[in-house]
């Protein structure tokens, strides 16, 4: 077993990408400002969460249905437990703010508690907007799984995946299943899954070519940041992913500081959105803060939210997310699976692969 030190890497940047999707969300309602600019870098930054889901899906490749069960099961405990800290976290960010803007508290409170519903269960958000990756990633490997158990050929199974990612993305166009599908859902975390575990099994079915790579990068960016045309838009992720993860089916790469980093890549994911909230709290607390140079004012606040994800991980799982899993453990949420895996998840598994 060898260990894909580009994997890593890319896992890193992606987790970066992600940050500065939500950083540029919170400028444009924190600061009333369009992020208009700021288009062409979104459009780069939206390969990330594709990007995480097809790593997992390579990586599940040379694994065995079995151990799918496991994993699915594994990031149902870490979405129960971190849901249910984002959501108590919520009430009591409510409240502060409430008592910072001398409001009711109880008020403000009973907001939060009010707006939680069954969309946001079905999205998978009832605890944060950023954790329906979560779930669309359980819905997804189990999905796979099943799709494993009666599909025999992967090309089969990675068309049939294509078909249903094809209706999602017209239920989307058109206003139907948003309350579920929002974000992409299920669907799309099949279809990245998918492509990712198809590379693991066939290998390298064309050729691999950086100009290819190149290209279709080039003219999603393009389309995304000039001509945005809706949710079909999202097909040129495809073969872009594709040629990504051919690439890393080929070359492992080497150990260097990125590829490091790349073992905090979800630590960052599952607490920026939380460190990205206390910055604005830290707004209002310490006017300050306030920067009028837009790529100051990114940096700063991605770098605030990275190092917070980081400082805030190691005590939370310790004293919260470890108990949490293993009491819900002993609840039995996980699937026909004797064995006992590992509390501590990773959201895109391990990098090695035979």
């Amino acid at each position: 077993m060898s260990k894909n030190y580009n994997i890593d890497k890319v896992k890193f940047v992606a987790a970066i990408g992600v940050v500065l999707i939500h950083v540029f969300a919170f400028i444009d309602s924190a600061y009333n400002e369009p992020l208009i600019e700021l288009q062409w870098p979104r459009a780069i930054f939206n390969y990330a969460v594709p990007l995480f889901f097809a790593i997992t899906g390579y990586i599940l490749s040379s694994r065995t249905n079995a151990y799918m069960l496991k994993y699915a099961s594994s990031v149902l405990r870490l979405f129960i437990s971190i849901s249910l800290f984002y959501y108590v976290v919520s009430l009591l960010m409510a409240g502060l703010e409430a008592w910072l803007y001398e409001e009711p508290v109880m008020d403000a409170v009973m907001v939060i508690f009010r707006s939680k519903t069954w969309r946001q269960f079905a999205q998978g958000t009832i605890g944060s907007y950023h954790l329906w990756y979560l779930w669309a990633s359980f819905l997804g490997i189990l999905c796979l799984y099943g799709l494993n158990k009666i599909i025999n050929s992967p090309r089969i199974l990675i068309v049939s995946v294509f078909v249903l990612y094809l209706v999602s993305l017209y239920c989307l166009e058109n206003g139907l299943l948003t309350d579920i599908l929002r974000y992409g859902g299920f669907p799309k975390a099949l279809m990245y899954t998918s492509i990712g575990y198809y590379v693991g099994v066939q290998g390298d079915y064309w050729k691999y070519n950086w100009r290819v790579l190149i290209g279709w990068m080039f003219v999603y960016v393009v389309t995304f940041g000039f001509f945005y045309q809706g949710q079909y838009l999202e097909l040129l992720f495809i073969p872009t992913i594709y040629l990504v993860i051919t690439f890393f089916n080929r070359y492992k790469g080497q150990e260097t500081v990125i590829a490091k980093l790349g073992d905090y890549s979800d630590q960052i994911y599952l607490l920026h959105a939380l460190g990205i909230n206390v910055y604005g709290l830290l707004l209002f607390v310490f006017p300050k803060l306030q920067i009028h140079s837009l790529p100051i004012r990114v940096v700063l606040i991605t770098l605030f939210a990275v190092v917070f994800s980081l400082l805030l991980y190691m005590p939370l799982n310790r004293f919260y997310l470890e108990p949490m899993q293993n009491w819900l453990k002993k609840l039995r949420f996980k699937f026909n699976d004797n064995s006992k895996p590992n509390n501590k998840i990773d959201l895109t598994q391990s990098t090695s692969k035979s």
